[in-house]
């Protein structure tokens, strides 16, 4: 077996976990416990994913400074086939891991002009209970897919890195910012199509 296809198993588990919370709480019917709980379970979520960045960032600072450690070597030896670029990639997208919450406010600000999001609208009874959850699922995504384009950004400088690279990093970028900020995009797009 493959490790391409342990990891997209292990993907679908883990996106199988997740949205076992909206699965129990759909089958038995409305109840204001259950939106709760998963507002909660997805702020846990959303904890893990943070420290997780962070985490991450520091594992790819360290790499960077031994991939430093090598290109001086490889300097001072005098050898023709080096590159900067990867390890100071690395550098950068290290920082951005470690310092993810500013620099998601920053991101947010440049490019919404606010970092608070608009808060969802629907309340009440029934399934409409559902509306914040299911929003903040949609949030959280989106801060997955502006860590998954960092991480992109890191190997953009790599010799073996894929043509493209730094494209599909920024269009990560902008469809996590478009995500963390779900109203207003659907603000944006009803505006646009004249729907308002």
């Amino acid at each position: 077996m493959s490790w391409g296809k342990v990891c997209n198993k292990k993907c679908f588990f883990a996106l199988i976990l997740c949205l076992f919370p909206f699965a129990s709480a759909f089958s038995q019917g409305p109840s204001a416990n259950q939106a709760t709980v998963l507002v909660t379970n997805i702020n846990l979520i959303a904890t893990i994913i943070n420290n997780g960045a962070i985490f991450m960032g520091w594992g790819m600072f360290f790499a960077s400074i031994f991939k430093f450690k090598r290109y001086g070597e490889m300097r001072t030896m005098m050898s023709m086939h080096i590159n900067i670029m990867a390890p100071l990639a690395m550098m950068l997208a290290s920082i951005f891991l470690l310092l993810f919450p500013t620099f998601l406010s920053t991101l947010l600000l440049s490019f919404w002009g606010v970092v608070d999001p608009l808060p969802p609208g629907g309340s009440g009874g029934g399934y409409a209970q559902y509306f914040l959850p299911i929003v903040m699922f949609v949030r959280v995504i989106g801060v997955v897919s502006i860590i998954r384009g960092v991480l992109l950004l890191s190997r953009a400088g790599a010799q073996q890195g894929q043509p493209g690279q730094i494209g599909k990093a920024g269009l990560h970028i902008l469809g996590g910012l478009l995500s963390v900020h779900i109203m207003y995009t659907v603000h944006l797009l009803r505006t646009i199509f004249g729907l308002d």
